[in-house]
């Protein structure tokens, strides 16, 4: 194998082999060492020294030290593997299904006695059974408030645009949270392509619920 780099002078019988620098610093750092010195090493650069270990049955051998990588200025690290975990069969556990007795249903069909639900009741009548007075005043009290946070903060940061929702912005009234659930019940059993749509006036896609409701 050809040397790559400068050599140093090494005995006849000597077993060689190729080191790093770091090596060969720490070897001309010793007083002790009988290794010939080598200048102006590069960091890609090797030297040949002679070995402490000399073996006359193994003397034309040569032992080659892979040079760490410029970029990275050590050699990698082999990483353990990590023992392989025990199974659920080595521990012995074993898979158990147990079947689950159902309460029986005991309480009365039907519509709840504490709601005023008849046949005569209309859709809206239903629908205030899950959305009720109170929560769509807490829906419109906070609405307004993220409102006011939002123009407040963009004040302050100088990014309100004069054209933009949040500098247009109006107190939302009661009745303008409902409008707003109306249509967004509407979009859902109505799907369109984009939101856009919902307001168009052309005729093949035109639906006049959306523009009667008073939104835009």
């Amino acid at each position: 194998m050809e040397n790559p780099g400068p050599s140093c002078n090494a005995e006849n019988t000597s077993k060689k082999m190729f080191i790093g620098t770091d090596r060969i610093n720490e070897i001309l750092n010793d007083s002790d060492s009988d290794v010939g010195s080598c200048s102006e090493l590069s960091d890609s650069d090797m030297c040949e020294v002679k070995s402490p270990i000399s073996n006359s049955s193994s003397s034309s051998e040569e032992e080659e030290v892979v040079q760490p990588e410029p970029d990275r200025g050590r050699k990698r690290t082999r990483r353990a593997i990590p023992k392989r975990a025990n199974t659920d069969f080595e521990f012995g556990w074993k898979e158990q299904i147990q079947t689950v007795q159902k309460p029986a249903f005991s309480g009365v069909p039907g519509i709840n006695k504490n709601y005023c639900i008849t046949q005569d009741s209309s859709p809206w009548d239903i629908f205030e059974i899950f959305f009720s007075p109170e929560m769509f005043k807490l829906i419109q009290k906070e609405t307004n408030r993220y409102a006011t946070q939002q123009i407040n903060k963009k004040k302050q940061e100088g990014s309100l645009k004069p054209k933009s929702v949040f500098a247009q912005w109006n107190t939302a009234s009661l009745q303008e949270i409902k409008k707003f659930f109306s249509v967004i019940i509407h979009m859902s059993v109505l799907r369109k392509s984009s939101v856009r749509d919902y307001w168009s006036s052309r005729p093949i896609i035109h639906t006049p619920y959306a523009g009667s409701v008073g939104m835009s």
